[in-house]
């Protein structure tokens, strides 16, 4: 009866151990990549400048090279340069935050899994638990009378 209860408790235990064995790596990967994270950020930053570097020194060719007497910029090539590099721009930024949303949501879906099976594993218990509490009553009156 021992071995039973040891054995049904360990097997209670797994899906915490689980757990808690995703949890540490997922805090121990947390730490690697905050490091990354820093430098990710600075190369962001550094790219953000070099984007507005770029724009300020091609306004200012576009402005050196238009003629006083033309009003319309829009048909220049610098002009073009310009638009595409600020499309480019936004094309970059809207990339990188769709790669966080992703990494976001699959966080989620991990958790959420994980909970989902944390409340299976519970319900099982509190299942075997009532179990257990309504068959103690009927055991302990059988006990009592096989007393010869």
């Amino acid at each position: 009866m021992r071995k039973v209860e040891k054995l049904s408790g360990q097997n209670k235990l797994k899906p915490y151990h689980a757990y808690d064995g995703w949890k540490k790596k997922h805090f121990e990967t947390k730490k690697v990549t905050a490091s990354l994270e820093e430098v990710l950020t600075k190369l962001r930053e550094d790219l953000e400048l070099y984007y507005k570097k770029l724009l300020m020194q091609l306004e200012a060719r576009e402005i050196k090279m238009r003629p006083k007497n033309l009003a319309n910029i829009t048909d220049s090539k610098n002009y073009l340069i310009i638009q595409i590099t600020e499309v480019q721009r936004a094309i970059d930024q809207l990339k990188r935050k769709l790669d966080i949303d992703k990494m976001n949501l699959i966080i989620e879906v991990k958790m959420r899994k994980q909970a989902i099976s944390e409340v299976r594993t519970l319900k099982a218990e509190l299942a075997q638990n009532r179990m257990n509490l309504s068959l103690q009553p009927q055991l302990g009156s059988i006990g009592c009378c096989n007393t010869f």
